[in-house]
């Protein structure tokens, strides 16, 4: 618009310089008028030479009046040339620049990508030495408690190697006269194996000499009472088999205080009665004493009725071995009854009425072939019952 507006007044202004140009050239011409001498045909051409040049040069002072750019491009177009020609070296040489800067950039770019890889891949490695940190300290305190265990167990090992050594010292000390005593012992062992051989065996080692029943709840002065009298039995018992003290013969029998007052406490103890059992220690030769403990049996049940306590297979076409192999069988029953902790009366556990007897023998004489022989309980049986009674049944095989 604004243009338009320049040009429109342009074209008016050079019209009227035209004009204007064109009746003073008429004027000149009809008035004959001459200028620097000039004919005035001369004249009229002068004039109209500058009416134009005042038309040309009023357009261009109006166009640099009115617009800055045609003022710049009348006055300063060297100077922009110029600069427009450095700003041209400039623009190539930034070209330039932003090419470099763009390469620049996408090395940049690549060497960002690969410092970001390295990055991921560093914390990949912090983070696995960082586990591995962990592991490291805890391996690290667990071998910590190690040493420190194994400088509390150096410490034990070194307590005990001072206490081996005062005992080796000890033992050391004492080695002499273990020796002595060994000596003496194996004298008295070998004087006692030649008089075992030469002399009477009293009774066998474990051997139930003697025993009796007694009742729970009792006191401590009636219970000493009665083991007392329970000991004086055995100890005639014992005499009787040959057994002696050699500081004093009408006594056979060896036992402690301390044994005899513990079984008393353990008597005291029970609320039921107790079956209480004088034994020899070891094999007893006559003529010495019986070094003796007492085994106390407590009241419960330990066979139901018809529990097998012994069987054997006979035979019974050897009829001289039948009555030897029944009684081999009743005995072993009877161990097996004292095993068990029944009451004995002069060693028996068990009994077999001779009727039971005569009946199992000739019920395996008539048989033939082999047959199987039983001692079974007639019926439920406690400790503190014994001796107990037993059938004999004979079965064919």
């Amino acid at each position: 618009m604004y243009g338009l507006v320049l040009i429109l007044t342009l074209s008016v202004i050079g019209g009227l310089i035209a004009y204007l140009g064109d009746k003073i050239g008429m004027k000149v011409g009809r008035k004959k008028l001459s200028l620097f001498g000039l004919r005035p045909k001369h004249t009229s051409i002068l004039i109209t030479i500058f009416t134009g040049i005042f038309i040309a040069v009023s357009s261009i002072a109006v166009l640099a009046i009115v617009s800055n750019d045609v003022r710049t491009a009348l006055f300063r177009m060297r100077a922009i040339q110029d600069a427009l020609a450095t700003s041209e070296i400039q623009l190539q040489m930034s070209t330039t620049q932003v090419r470099e800067m763009e390469a620049s950039l996408l090395q940049l770019s690549t060497e960002r990508d690969q410092a970001a890889a390295d990055l991921r891949e560093a914390r990949a490695d912090v983070e696995r030495v960082s586990e591995e940190y962990a592991g490291v300290l805890t391996t690290l305190e667990q071998t910590r408690a190690e040493v420190e265990e194994g400088r509390q167990r150096v410490e034990e090992l070194e307590q005990r190697r001072a206490t081996l050594e005062q005992r080796y010292v000890y033992l050391l000390d004492g080695y002499e006269s273990l020796v002595s005593q060994y000596d003496r012992l194996v004298d008295e062992y070998l004087r006692l194996e030649n008089k075992m051989r030469t002399g009477d065996l009293a009774l066998r080692a474990d051997e139930i000499f003697h025993a009796a029943l007694f009742e729970g709840g009792s006191t401590i002065e009636e219970l000493s009472a009665q083991l007392t009298t329970f000991l004086e039995e055995a100890d005639r018992r014992a005499l009787v088999r040959g057994a002696r003290v050699e500081s004093d013969q009408n006594l056979a029998i060896m036992l402690t205080q301390q044994t005899f007052e513990l079984a008393v406490f353990s008597l005291h103890q029970q609320t039921e009665p107790v079956v209480v059992r004088a034994v020899s220690k070891n094999n007893t030769v006559a003529g010495e004493p019986v070094v003796t403990y007492l085994e106390l049996i407590p009241h419960e049940q330990v066979f139901e009725q018809g529990d097998i306590l012994a069987h054997s297979v006979i035979d019974s076409s050897v009829l001289q071995e039948v009555d030897r192999a029944v009684i081999d069988m009743i005995g072993l029953a009877n161990e097996r009854a004292i095993d068990a902790g029944l009451l004995t009366v002069d060693g028996a556990a068990v009994v077999v009425s001779g009727e039971q007897f005569l009946q199992a023998i000739a019920a395996v004489k008539e048989s033939q072939g082999e047959v199987r022989v039983e001692a079974v309980t007639q019926r439920p049986t406690w400790t503190t019952e014994g001796p107990i009674s037993l059938d004999l049944i004979v079965k064919n095989l």
